[in-house]
């Protein structure tokens, strides 16, 4: 089982690539084997479904979404929330939320042109949230839903 301490010395010790590999790609799910206490033999079907339900509803190959943040490995890898636990919100805390990356070049192009034709001076405040996700290779959807027009 995967701890906060453990990520934490893996953060400092291993290079970028090989925690994406430990921590990202493989087959580890913490949200399906120890939140939801799915039996190990079991895990890969229910996030087959998963993919799935995703694959068809963003019209995306099977293999184009991952599963990743406080669902993944247990702990936010966010740099201000600091290996904070998943929590689902029976306490004071906000409950976490399911992180998907999509990799997908087609819907990158698609929001990219959206957002370009997204001229508006209501729309500028998203400007730098935009970039910064946008300059890094990926589009953040919480900031695409608070543009009516995206």
């Amino acid at each position: 089982m995967i701890d906060a301490q453990m990520i934490k010395n893996d953060l400092l010790s291993l290079d970028t690539h090989d925690f994406y590999i430990k921590y990202i790609v493989k087959s580890n799910y913490w949200y399906f084997s120890e939140y939801l206490h799915i039996p190990n033999d079991k895990v890969l079907d229910i996030l087959d479904r998963f993919k799935e339900i995703i694959s068809q509803n963003f019209h995306i190959s099977f293999h184009s979404s991952q599963l990743v943040g406080s669902a993944k490995t247990g702990f936010s890898l966010s740099p201000s929330k600091l290996l904070t636990p998943f929590h689902d919100g029976s306490d004071t805390q906000k409950s976490s939320d399911i992180d998907i990356a999509i990799i997908s070049e087609n819907l990158y192009q698609h929001y990219w042109d959206k957002m370009r034709q997204t001229e508006k001076i209501q729309y500028k405040r998203f400007y730098q949230q935009l970039t910064a996700s946008i300059f890094r290779g990926y589009i953040n959807d919480k900031i695409l839903m608070e543009i009516p027009p995206i």
